[in-house]
């Protein structure tokens, strides 16, 4: 599965892709899991994207604050991604 974190300087600068195009996937993942992973995957394979980027979102507006903090998501979010 191509699914991966975007970098820092995501949306610093536009280039159109060469290759297929990616998939956004946002989310609090408070905790990510595999229905995220399955659904990032799913949309991949009918949409002929050529990876899914996951978003981890700061604080929600229509949600409580979330149980971990944005640093333990985002490192939670990096390491269900890896390899995929």
């Amino acid at each position: 599965m191509a699914t991966e974190l975007a970098p820092a300087s995501a949306g610093a600068a536009f280039e159109p892709a060469a290759e297929a195009p990616l998939g956004v996937l946002g989310g609090t993942f408070d905790p990510i899991h595999t229905g995220h992973l399955r659904l990032a995957e799913e949309a991949r394979e009918a949409l002929g994207l050529g990876g899914v980027r996951l978003i981890p979102a700061g604080q929600p507006p229509h949600r409580g604050e979330p149980g971990s903090t944005a640093e333990d998501r985002l490192a939670m979010a990096r390491l269900a991604a890896a390899g995929n």
